[in-house]
Formats: C-alpha cells, structure tokens, sequence
C-alpha cells in the first residue's frame, strides 16, 4: 500500500496543565506509530481562544501533525481522539499533490534559511576571532613600545 500524507490537528481542553498536553500528545505519537504512521512534523502552537465556545471552554491547546502513513491508523487515531475527554476538537486531513508540494517548498525554504543564518554566525564567529586577534596584537604592540 503507498503512503500517503495527513494534517492532523487537535485541541485539547485549554485548562490542561502543559505537562498533560505533552502526554496526550506523546500516546497520539505512540498510537500513529503503533499502527504503522510516521509522525514527521509535529508543531505544539500553544494555548489560544477558541473563535467560538465549544462545551463550555473558551482556550484549547492546540497541536498539529503531519503523519505518513497508509491510511488503515485513521479510524483507530480518530477513536481514540473521541473517546479522550480532554479533546475538544480534531480534524485529520488527507493532503493531495499541490498540497504537498507546498509543504515540500516551505521545508526547502526553511532549510536554506537556515543554512544562510549558520553561514551568516559562522563569518560573525570569525570576524570577531580576527577581532580580538587585531586587538591582542595592538596590545602587544603597545607594551612593547612602553618597555
């Protein structure tokens, strides 16, 4: 069977403690896992107002995976999203071609960025080596023509 791409989202109950949000989040992990997933992205975006009540929270946590798998994990993963009390919302999403092209361009620009930002320290690195390196031999300089 060939894999496919999936966006899942889930909030959690916003009255959750950060550390419980991070343990529902790693048994979602074990669970894609467990049935053949791979998560390859996971984004925890933090604690936001909901835009409308839902059962009476106005906060949720709100987590994003991007999953690889073949599809038969859906229904087990949506179960036990609906089961789980302190799911308040989930939505999972099948990307097609465009969409994950899209993704395929983003990663590629974040990568190049941040090969550009190391490159950009490394020469800071450097320049401030050659700097101390100038100023240690001006000081030299000095106390030798002091002696």
């Amino acid at each position: 069977m060939e894999n496919n791409k999936y966006e899942l989202t889930v909030v959690f109950d916003g009255q959750l403690e950060q550390n419980e949000v991070d343990e529902k989040v790693e048994q979602i992990e074990k669970l894609i896992k467990e049935y053949n997933g791979e998560v390859v992205q996971k984004d925890l975006l933090g604690k936001r107002r909901l835009a409308y009540e839902i059962k009476k929270k106005q906060y949720g946590y709100y987590v994003y995976f991007l999953i690889e798998s073949d599809g038969s994990n859906n229904k087990t993963i949506e179960k036990y999203l609906r089961l789980n009390e302190q799911v308040i919302r989930y939505l999972t999403v099948r990307l097609d071609k465009k969409a994950i092209a899209s993704l395929d361009r983003k990663a590629e620009k974040v990568k190049k960025a941040e090969a550009e930002a190391e490159a950009i320290k490394a020469n800071n690195l450097e320049n401030e080596d050659h700097e101390i390196k100038n100023n240690e031999n001006e000081s030299l300089k000095k106390e030798a023509t002091l002696d």
